[in-house]
Order: structure tokens, then C-alpha cells, then sequence
């Protein structure tokens, strides 16, 4: 359960993100180190980042897409772009919002958390699938909502609304979905006006 002095101390602040031209990490700040192995997440932390492509760290070609769009924009434009977006552990809900902006050779990207909220135990754990046969359930990879009886909503309201959940994880598929798309989309048509993606 989470509780709030482990909000405070594990989720608090801002951490940060270095990108070259080609969209390979150059650096993280300490901030970021720090939360990685607050998590037990040493993988996570800058000496295993840095040189990598961040597109290899995206799940699913539509939101890859998605996110080199939203880089190549930014650097194409020298605007900066605020996108909110989820981004839960097992045990929480995390709100956040990234700071896209160019620096110089390239973007600095700063992730904000805004709020934390316990994560219901009820809810599924998600596996997620390479391939999308009609068992899998596309899931958007900004907002983390689900797509049910042809709506895109939360995934707890999904479960309320009847989506039936085994004894295993739920498989689902990364996408984004039409409401982070038209983010996408004005990002194609040259707004740099961020959107809130709540389905």
C-alpha cells in the first residue's frame, strides 16, 4: 500500500533527460539516478542509458512513432512541448507531465510528477504483447486507458464495466489512442498547443 511519506520521497520532484540530434541518451541528471535506485531499478540508471536510443525504449511502432514525432518536432521548431501522461508502478498511480524542449546538440526532457494515488489492488496486472490477436486489448501507452466495448477509458472503469480479467496478467498491446492522437496531430500540422490526454 502506498502510503504518503513514500510518495513524498519516491515519486517528489523533477527528474531529467538528455538527447543528441539522433535521439541517443547522452546523459541523465542525478535525479534521475537516484529515483531509479530508489526503485531498485539499476537498469534503469545513466551508466546503462547512456549511448542507447530512447526510441528502444518505447513499446508498440504507433506510439514509437508518436514520440519521434513529438522529438523531431521540437528540434525542427526549437518549441517547447508540456505532455501529460501516466506512468503507474504496481503499487500507484503516477501522473506526469514531460518538458520537451531544445537545448543545445539536441532536447532536454524534464518529467514532472504532478500527483500520486494508491493503485487499487483490484486492478490487473498488464502483459504486454508483441502482436495484437483479438484476445489482446489495445492500451495507450501516454494515458494507459483501454479500449472496451468500442471506448477508450480507464482501466478501472473497464473492469467495472465488465472486462473480465483471469487469473493471469491482461494481455494488452501498446498504442496510443484518438484523443493523445490529436496531439499527434497538431503537433503534424505545425500547433505546438499540448492537449490534456484523458480519454
Amino acid at each position: 500500500m502506498v502510503n504518503q511519506s513514500d510518495i513524498d520521497a519516491r515519486d517528489a520532484g523533477s527528474i531529467a533527460i538528455e538527447l543528441d540530434e539522433a535521439l541517443t541518451i547522452r546523459s541523465v541528471d542525478r535525479a534521475w539516478d537516484l529515483r531509479a535506485d530508489s526503485f531498485g531499478t539499476v537498469e534503469c540508471t545513466g551508466r546503462f542509458l547512456t549511448g542507447t536510443s530512447i526510441l528502444a525504449f518505447i513499446t508498440g511502432g504507433t506510439t514509437r512513432y508518436f514520440y519521434e514525432r513529438l522529438y523531431r518536432w521540437v528540434t525542427g521548431t526549437g518549441q517547447a512541448v508540456r505532455l501529460p501522461y501516466r506512468c503507474d508502478a504496481p503499487d500507484r498511480t503516477r501522473h506526469m507531465e514531460v518538458l520537451v524542449e531544445r537545448v543545445s546538440g539536441g532536447l532536454r526532457c524534464v518529467h514532472t510528477t504532478l500527483f500520486v494515488t494508491p493503485r487499487p489492488a483490484t486492478l490487473p496486472r498488464l502483459a504486454f504483447a508483441t502482436t495484437a490477436p483479438p484476445t489482446v486489448v489495445p492500451f495507450c501507452s501516454i494515458c494507459m486507458s483501454v479500449s472496451w466495448q468500442r471506448q477508450w477509458m480507464d482501466l478501472q472503469n473497464a473492469c467495472q464495466a465488465g472486462l473480465q480479467v483471469g487469473p493471469n496478467a491482461l494481455p494488452v498491446a501498446c498504442t496510443v489512442c484518438p484523443s493523445c492522437s490529436r496531439f499527434r496531430n497538431r503537433l503534424t500540422r505545425g500547433s505546438p498547443t499540448a492537449v490534456s490526454t484523458s480519454p
